[in-house]
């Protein structure tokens, strides 16, 4: 189906959705315009002698051939049919039959959060659209009373719906503890993200657990100011993942502090990563394991920001063995810069 041809079809499915079946003009057009699935299976069914007719053909087929209206709606607010087939009406066709679903859905909008966001929510939370009139409204004022803006409230709801449910007591252990680390409920706003999922428990432990490694509540702020990724990238158990890394191998309180006081402006999943492929062609060169656990203690900021090439294409383009990158890494382990990707490496 041509571009134009398209654009026809998809203005009669508004017109029809916002003329004939009453629905707001923007819930008719997001309905109409952003649901290929549903949009793809309509025009299987509608019998189409000639493009130049199109909006006519549709518009006659629908007179004759209502649609279920929440096919549209669920995959409008961002959901796919096999995560919304279970929820949909065994009696109902029509939207304004569902009174609750639509006025908890209208709740959320109005609220700031965006149409194809609602979707989490409804997965996550699909309670909260069986909510009585009002409840929703005062659910989320109540995260309001905790002082969080408006704009925050909807950006916290939409990445963690759970909330909505009534289980806040983590979430707001969590507040308190971002106020003693001094950081202020702006840096959420500019730092998480709706298309994540958080858990406000583990993040609470992360810095309760560098404020034991012997940080001020005010260093812990800082750092994590600084580097926002070591907090809330997979809420923390990265950066766990990566201290019990470190542990071991040996590395101290002050090899965790240096690291972290000069933690490079890297995303914490990639240093990770990087770390361990460093491990791995140390391994793989036969460097004893006490030799291995000293360069990762002392090193960590230098093996977690490069990214090396493999073990048999150093030794092809050194034209050397084992032994001696061994002994290279050992007088020097920033010769390892030299042998990352995309460097070219001189004999």
């Amino acid at each position: 189906m041509g571009r134009i041809v398209k654009a026809q079809a998809q203005s009669a499915l508004v017109e029809y959705f916002h003329l004939t079946r009453s629905l707001r003009i923007m819930d008719a057009e997001n309905m109409g315009k952003n649901t290929p699935e549903f949009f793809n299976r309509l025009m299987k069914r509608v019998a189409i002698d000639d493009d130049s007719k199109i909006k006519h053909s549709v518009m006659r087929f629908l007179r004759y051939h209502p649609v279920n209206e929440f096919e549209p709606f669920f995959e409008s607010i961002g959901l796919d049919y096999s995560e919304y087939v279970e929820y949909l009406p065994r009696n109902l066709m029509f939207l304004c039959d569902d009174e609750l679903l639509l006025d908890n859905y209208y709740v959320l909008h109005n609220y700031g959060i965006e149409r194809n966001r609602i979707g989490k929510i409804f997965k996550e939370a699909n309670e909260v659209f069986r909510y009585d009139y009002g409840s929703l409204q005062e659910k989320l004022r109540s995260f309001e009373n905790l002082g969080l803006r408006l704009s925050l409230v909807a950006k916290i709801v939409a990445a963690s719906p759970r909330l909505l449910r009534g289980d806040v007591d983590e979430f707001v252990e969590f507040l308190e503890m971002l106020k003693m680390v001094e950081i202020e409920c702006e840096w959420l706003l500019e730092n998480i993200c709706e298309e994540d999922s958080y858990s406000w428990k583990c993040m609470l432990q992360l810095m309760c657990f560098l404020c034991k490694l012997g940080w001020s509540e005010k260093q812990v702020g800082e750092i994590i100011k600084q580097h926002p990724d070591l907090l809330l990238k997979c809420s923390g158990r990265v950066t766990f993942g990566l201290i019990g890394l470190l542990i071991k191998f040996g590395a101290t309180k002050s090899d965790l502090h240096t690291l972290f006081h000069q933690f490079p402006q890297i995303p914490v999943l990639k240093f990770t990563k990087n770390l361990h492929t460093s491990y791995m062609f140390l391994s793989e060169i036969d460097m004893a394991a006490i030799d291995i656990g000293k360069i990762v203690c002392s090193y960590p900021s230098l093996l977690g920001s490069i990214e090396l090439k493999k073990v048999n294409s150093i030794l092809s383009l050194l034209s050397c063995g084992k032994n001696r990158l061994c002994q290279m890494v050992n007088d020097d382990p920033f010769t390892l810069e030299a042998w990352v990707l995309g460097r070219r490496v001189e004999r």
